[in-house]
């Protein structure tokens, strides 16, 4: 299963830092066995807490109804719903915004108590998805990673650098390459030109 795009890019509280790239409500481009697309109306949450507490962490898995990545740089997907390690006690959670204020609250209700946090990072990052054919020699050329499912396996993650810019990198697919990159806001602009100049390189133009 893979976190999926979740209606109109433009909502009453956010918008996307890639919205002057907007077609048709969309940010999108496609070149030759490659696409772009950036996933919109996501509210993305930084959670901490004690891997340790086994109480706490069953307690929100039960409550979330789906397992909280423990194995390092893994994720898990559960109805449209991301949960992305990213360090020993730290995990970022993507909800579309028509769940997220349920999933707030069930966090929030049930860190009560506990030494632990969930901050709201509203439209503080962005997720463009780069699949295709050629993906992974597309995204090669900005990042050092070997990105080859032989030993970048779906289900897996990884925080790298790529055009200068930090990101989350996510493979979702074995059958397809479907990478998903987490850029913060301030370098969403930047990567999203990178990759439209990667683009324009002769083997991608088609």
């Amino acid at each position: 299963m893979m976190l999926k795009a979740n209606g109109s890019m433009f909502s009453p509280t956010q918008q996307t830092p890639l919205a002057e790239f907007s077609f048709e409500n969309e940010v999108r481009a496609e070149f030759n066995g490659v696409k772009l697309l950036e996933l919109s109306n996501l509210e993305h949450f930084n959670l901490r807490l004690e891997p340790d507490n086994s109480h706490l962490v069953n307690q929100l898995q039960d409550a979330l109804g789906f397992q909280i990545p423990l194995e390092p740089n893994t994720f898990v997907i559960h109805e449209n719903i991301l949960c992305s390690w990213l360090g020993p006690d730290e995990w970022l959670i993507v909800a579309p915004l028509d769940q997220s204020n349920r999933v707030e609250t069930v966090v929030r209700e049930n860190l009560t108590d506990h030494f632990a946090t969930l901050t709201k990072l509203g439209s503080a990052q962005t997720i463009i998805r780069v699949s295709g054919l050629h993906a992974i020699e597309f995204l090669s050329r900005g990042i050092a990673i070997d990105l080859d499912p032989s030993g970048f396996k779906p289900g897996q993650c990884v925080q790298t650098i790529m055009a200068h810019a930090n990101v989350t990198v996510l493979n979702h697919s074995l059958e397809e390459s479907i990478f998903d990159l987490i850029v913060r806001r301030s370098f969403a602009d930047h990567l999203w030109r990178w990759l439209l100049d990667v683009g324009q390189e002769a083997e991608f133009r088609g």
